[in-house]
C-alpha cells in the first residue's frame, strides 16, 4: 500500500514523474557504460527498466520518451558499426526487436495498470463520498422527523384547545403527515438532493390538486434554487399548507380555478423569494388571523427565519422572504 501512495503521489505531480523517468535512464545509461567493461551479454535490457520505471511513476508520455530515447541510444551507441544507423550483425537486429518488443508491452501493461488504479481509487473515493452524505442525510432525516412530529402535536393541542371534533382534527393530522411524508422522501432521496427544488414544487401541487378532484390548473415558475438540507422539508410544507388551504378555500361555488406559484432570488441576491398566490374568493383578514392554516406556517417559517406576508387582491397571495445562507454552511 505505501509503494502504492507513492506511485499516485509522484503520478500526481509531473515534474516529478519526469524527473524520477529522466534520473533512471541515467541510472540506467551510467549501468551500461560501466557493464560494457565486462561484455556485450547485457545488450539492450539495460534500458527496460528505466522504460518500466518511466510508465509506473510518471505516464504514458514519460514512458515514450524514455523509449524513444533508449531506443536512439542503443541504435546509435551500442549497435556497430558505430554512431551509425546501421546493423551489421543479425544478433543486433534481434537485441533490438525484442527491445521494441519488450518495451511496448511494458509500457502498454503498466499504464493500463495506472489506469486500472486510478478507477480503483476514484470508486474508493466516490463510495466514501456517498457514504458520508448517506450519514448527513439520514441524521437530518431524523431530525426533521423530531422537529415536524413535535410540530404535529402542536397542531393537535391547537384543535383541541379549539374544541375542534375528533373526526375534523384527525383529518388535519393526516393531511399535514401525508405532506410530511412526501417532503421527506424528497429529501431522503439522493438523487433529488442537489436537484433544484421548482419541478418539485409542480409535482407537489399537481398531486394535492389531484386528490381534491376540483377543476384548479396551476402555474410554477422558478429560478434554478437548491436549497439546503435543512431548508427543505420546511419550504415544501409550507407549499402544501398554502396550496392545501386554497383548494379548502378560494375555489368554494367556483366552476374553476387556478394557482401560481413562484420562487425566485431577490435582486440583491440576498434572500429567496416564495409566492403562492390563487384567483380565488379572497381571505378575511379578522377571521384568519388566529386560523390553524396560518400558525403552522408562520411556525414553518421560524424555522426558516422567514418573513411572511398575505395580499388580498383578485384572490390571496402569500409571499414568504427566506434569507439565503453562504455557500461555505452548505453540507457537503
Amino acid at each position: 500500500m505505501q509503494l502504492v501512495w507513492a506511485i499516485r503521489h509522484v503520478r500526481r505531480r509531473s515534474h516529478l514523474g519526469w524527473f524520477v523517468s529522466l534520473v533512471t535512464l541515467c541510472a540506467c545509461l551510467v549501468f551500461r557504460i560501466y557493464i560494457q567493461r565486462y561484455g556485450d551479454f547485457l545488450g539492450s535490457c539495460a534500458f527496460i527498466p528505466a522504460v518500466m520505471t518511466a510508465a509506473l511513476f510518471g505516464g504514458a508520455a514519460e514512458a515514450v520518451s524514455v523509449f524513444f530515447v533508449s531506443a536512439f541510444i542503443l541504435f546509435f551507441f551500442y549497435v556497430p558499426p558505430y554512431l551509425t544507423f546501421q546493423i551489421n550483425r543479425p544478433t543486433d537486429t534481434v537485441g533490438l526487436f525484442l527491445f521494441l518488443l519488450v518495451g511496448s508491452v511494458s509500457i502498454y501493461l503498466i499504464t493500463s495498470l495506472n489506469r486500472a488504479i486510478d478507477i480503483s481509487d476514484k470508486l474508493a473515493s466516490d463510495r466514501l463520498a456517498i457514504e458520508s452524505r448517506t450519514a448527513v442525510l439520514f441524521a437530518e432525516l431524523q431530525h426533521r422527523v423530531a422537529n415536524n412530529l413535535s410540530f404535529l402535536v402542536s397542531v393537535l393541542n391547537r384543535q383541541i384547545e379549539r374544541n375542534v371534533s375528533g373526526p375534523v382534527a384527525l383529518q388535519s393530522i393526516k393531511d399535514r403527515l401525508i405532506a410530511l411524508g412526501r417532503s421527506h422522501r424528497r429529501l431522503y432521496d439522493p438523487a433529488k438532493v442537489d436537484k433544484p427544488i421548482g419541478p418539485y414544487f409542480g409535482e407537489l401541487c399537481s398531486e394535492q390538486i389531484a386528490v381534491s378532484g376540483l377543476p384548479v390548473t396551476h402555474a410554477v415558475a422558478c429560478d434554478q434554487i437548491v436549497l439546503e438540507l435543512d431548508q427543505v422539508v420546511s419550504v415544501a410544507l409550507i407549499v402544501s399548507e398554502l396550496v392545501n388551504n386554497s383548494l379548502k378555500h378560494a375555489f368554494k361555488d367556483r366552476s374553476h380555478g387556478h394557482i401560481e406559484i413562484g420562487f425566485h432570488q431577490s435582486s440583491e441576491l440576498s434572500e429567496y423569494v416564495l409566492t403562492v398566490s390563487d384567483n380565488g374568493c379572497g381571505f378575511n383578514v379578522s377571521s384568519d388571523s388566529v386560523g390553524l392554516g396560518k400558525m403552522i406556517i408562520r411556525g414553518l417559517a421560524a424555522q426558516l427565519k422567514a418573513q411572511v406576508s398575505y395580499e388580498n387582491n383578485n384572490g390571496t397571495t402569500v409571499t414568504v422572504r427566506i434569507p439565503k445562507r453562504e455557500l461555505a454552511a452548505r453540507p457537503i
